[in-house]
């Protein structure tokens, strides 16, 4: 049963990743409207535009999110590039032993670019975290975020 469930997530995750792929391929432009895949510990992210799904997976919990950025401005130093901003994000939390659950917060990190293709990101924010099981567990923290791009 474990397996069907984890295929079951992988399914709709990448079904997400189309469906968004679609719905934001007319909202960004230029330099903006790139597509991004990444990696994070423990997860995947696609970013098109200031838009971003991404899912964390965890030894009994998937978490399906998507996040807003704003970018606050661009610095060059050198060959490398820094793009400071600040988002917002909420997602759905799905688990093997829990009946579910949600998040929501804000965020505010650092994009920086090695090349126009490649980037590391990191940042830090404050979210509220309920779950539900025979009743309900409401948490407020930081969580970080530490995720390597490709953009096309």
């Amino acid at each position: 049963m474990e397996n069907k469930r984890k295929m079951f997530v992988l399914i709709i995750v990448l079904a997400s990743l189309g469906v968004l792929a679609l719905i934001f391929a007319d909202m960004a432009r230029g330099e903006e409207g790139k597509l991004g895949l990444g990696v994070n510990y423990p997860g995947i992210q696609v970013r098109y535009g200031q838009m971003e799904f991404k899912a964390q997976f965890g030894a009994l919990n998937t978490c399906l999110a998507l996040r807003g950025y704003f970018p606050v401005c661009k610095i060059k130093s050198g060959d490398l590039s820094f793009n400071p901003y600040w988002g917002l994000e909420g997602g759905w939390i799905l688990s093997s032993y829990l009946k579910g659950g949600f998040e929501a917060g804000g965020f505010s990190g650092v994009e920086m670019f090695f090349n126009p293709h490649i980037s590391l990101n990191a940042d830090i924010g404050i979210y509220i975290v309920d779950v539900w099981a025979t009743g309900n567990m409401l948490d407020l923290g930081l969580i970080t975020n530490l995720g390597v791009y490709y953009y096309f």
